[in-house]
């Protein structure tokens, strides 16, 4: 790209130069009303030609000056949005942990109830055997004394 605009630059400084040596007669120019310059044309339009290039620089430096500001803005909007990015990745790693001790939290509750549950079930059982030999020794006696009164010396069930 630099070899290109080389080139370029070289070919119009050329071309200015032997338009120069061609047309070296006055010319005049009115600058405003009244006021009139007389210079040969080719220093003329090496003037013009300078001050279109030193213009188009300007306008060139110009745009860059505003495309800097714009990358500024998007670097500092990136540099935000990352810090909110990480900051909310880190709410989030504190909501997920936060979670995971509630769900293990929940899942222990059941265990513990279902304990609680079978160790009364099984405590319950306990009572009710207990409970049982009482009964059938009742009612085992309560048959013996129904047979010795009948008379019928049969064993009890």
């Amino acid at each position: 790209m630099r070899q290109l605009n080389f080139l370029l630059f070289f070919a119009l400084c050329l071309g200015l130069a032997l338009f120069s040596i061609e047309n070296t007669q006055t010319a005049a120019i009115n600058l405003i009303p009244g006021v009139q310059i007389e210079a040969p044309l080719s220093i003329e339009l090496l003037l013009a030609v300078g001050t279109g290039a030193m213009l188009a620089w300007i306008f060139s430096l110009w745009d860059q000056l505003q495309r800097q500001i714009e990358s500024w803005k998007a670097q500092r909007e990136l540099k935000q949005q990352s810090r909110k990015i990480e900051e909310l990745e880190k709410t989030l790693a504190e909501l997920q942990t936060e979670t995971e001790g509630e769900a293990l939290e929940l899942e222990e509750e059941p265990q513990s109830t279902q304990e609680e549950t079978e160790s009364l079930s099984l405590a319950s059982a306990e009572d009710m055997d207990g409970d049982r030999p009482e009964e059938e020794s009742e009612s085992t006696t309560d048959n013996q004394a129904e047979n010795h009164e009948n008379g019928s010396s049969a064993a009890p069930d």
